[in-house]
């Protein structure tokens, strides 16, 4: 059980209503984001999968397309999690935001995501689940409407694609989106009108691409962050750090 929630009724499934609020949802976070990270999908152990789903679906902690992590971590996680700087992936993003914007770790891992800041923390599908190749049928299948997981990865990108990318051609785009899961780099790259084919350069033993768009965002394409080696990761805080920062100064 996550810490803090209820177990569902054995008999709960999603209704209709519910089922369109968590494929509905885009993240955590602000609606007007100034920095936005891009994922593949929310990881959550199997053992407590429909737990998950159930909280998603019927909690006012999800009240629509955006939620607060920090209001989220208590129901969804076990207790280990909620100390700072638990979640790895959280903590290279606060580590890569304090190198940008010269600020300390630890704030950023705090408002990272929040419904009052600067940041989204967005995926490119919408259901948790422990990996990408992972399929239960009832659950993911049957309850949200998809024959297959690649009935699901199909639809639901296109639609994520639709849903996204108004955020990346609004009036006061963002500034910096940073986009992780090389293997998912086309789609990514469907998100962003790129005024010029991307930059790639060696990151270590990984690589990594840089873009700009025609609103003004400048996009960086990179491994999972948990895929990155010390010396990778030390070259990309280093990215934040030089460029990336003069161009959040100018």
């Amino acid at each position: 059980m996550t810490n803090g929630a209820t177990a569902p009724p054995n008999d709960w499934r999603p209704s209709p209503e519910e089922r369109d609020r968590l494929l509905g949802f885009e993240g955590y976070g602000g609606p007007a984001p100034a920095i936005v990270f891009v994922g593949l999908e929310e990881h959550c152990p199997e053992a407590s999968l429909r737990e998950n789903l159930w909280l998603r679906c019927t909690d006012p902690i999800f009240p629509g397309t955006r939620a607060d992590k920090n209001e989220v971590t208590p129901r969804l996680f076990n207790a280990a999690l909620l100390a700072p700087h638990a979640v790895p992936t959280w903590s290279t993003m606060a580590a890569m935001l304090a190198a940008v914007r010269g600020n300390c770790s630890d704030a950023e891992y705090t408002a990272l995501g929040t419904l009052d800041g600067d940041t989204l923390l967005a995926e490119l599908l919408p259901l948790p689940r422990p990996n990408f190749r992972f399929w239960h049928q009832e659950m993911l299948g049957d309850w949200f409407g998809f024959t297959s997981p690649g009935d699901y990865t199909r639809r639901w990108s296109r639609h994520r694609r639709d849903t996204l990318r108004p955020i990346f051609r609004a009036a006061t785009a963002p500034r910096l989106a940073f986009c992780y899961g090389l293997s998912q780099q086309s789609r990514f790259e469907q998100l962003f009108d790129f005024e010029q084919p991307l930059t790639w350069r060696a990151l270590g033993a990984s690589r990594l691409g840089i873009g700009q768009t025609s609103q003004g965002t400048t996009v960086i394409f990179t491994a999972f962050y948990g895929q990155l080696n010390s010396e990778s990761r030390g070259l990309l805080l280093h990215l934040c750090r030089t460029e990336l920062r003069a161009l959040w100064l100018a």
